[in-house]
């Protein structure tokens, strides 16, 4: 498990990097956009197929997981002479700016942690609520959390598409605002699951928002010959946030209560969406 943990993220940077260097610059939205569609895909998929093979063999589980790690590695590796050389030539570069001397830099993704930190309590607090508060059933809960991938694999390229000349930033900052929001709807769905459902979509809408424009932002301000160190401390951002998440989540959640929980993350939404709006440069 340590050595998983210490190579599992390493794939993210150079993942990004050559996803944005394989388009023009114009595009690299769309970009990371489709990278987060087949990310989802994977949500989708994956445990199903997990759970399918858990029933067979748990060994099975394991084993396929590692061949279709092999087989994605052997692809990547194979397919590397098919990105732009500029790409190639800035990889093997060994001189540019640092990321940690970068301060507009790193306050975005410092913003990106606190807005992952609330993002999460979806991924993490949210299924417990709706088991221990709600009484919902596991076969229900795992339908209403199928709407966000869902919702994303049918409409964020879309949506992309269609905001590809806005301006990153405030996009980013209503889209967290659409995120604090949406959560902070959930101590109402004792009035049935349809106000689940809405908070749902409101908070998928918001990622749909935040999530690609951000990432599309943060690559076009990173030096081409210091992208990868750049990708690396944004991934680190995602890593940092899915330990505090669920520790941060749990804490207001037993210490408090499950209610203050989404009151806050409205609120931590909110205040992330005017300081992501403050950091607009012109």
């Amino acid at each position: 498990m340590f050595v998983l943990g210490f190579v599992n993220d390493m794939f993210r940077p150079g993942n990004f990097a050559a996803a944005v260097e394989s388009c023009a610059p114009h595009l690299r939205a769309k970009a990371l956009a489709l990278n987060r569609l087949a990310l989802n895909a994977g949500w989708a998929i994956g445990p199903a197929l997990g759970g399918l093979l858990s029933g067979i063999d748990w060994q099975w589980l394991f084993v396929v997981d590692g061949l279709t790690c092999g087989a994605a590695a052997c692809y990547l590796f194979s397919f590397r002479h098919r990105l732009p050389r500029v790409a190639v030539r800035v990889a093997g570069a060994t001189a540019g700016p640092s990321p940690w001397r970068d301060g507009h830099y790193l306050w975005l993704c410092t913003l990106s942690t606190i807005a992952l930190v609330v993002f999460m309590q979806y991924v993490f607090t949210e299924s417990r609520y709706l088991h221990d508060e709600l009484h919902v059933d596991k076969q229900q809960i795992g339908l209403l959390l199928s709407v966000n991938p869902i919702i994303i694999v049918t409409c964020e390229m879309a949506i992309v598409q269609g905001l590809r000349n806005r301006r990153p930033l405030p996009l980013v900052a209503l889209g967290m605002l659409l995120v604090g929001g949406g959560l902070a709807l959930l101590p109402l769905a004792g009035q049935g699951l349809w106000v689940v459902v809405v908070s749902l979509v409101i908070v998928t809408v918001g990622e749909m928002l935040w999530s690609p424009f951000l990432g599309a932002y943060l690559q076009d301000i990173a030096p081409a010959a210091s992208r990868g160190r750049y990708m690396g401390v944004y991934t680190a951002t995602i890593s940092a946030s899915m330990i505090a998440a669920p520790y941060l989540g749990g804490l207001v959640y037993d210490d408090v209560s499950p209610k203050a929980l989404w009151y806050a993350c409205g609120i931590g939404g909110a205040l992330t969406a005017m300081a992501f709006l403050a950091s607009q440069r012109r």
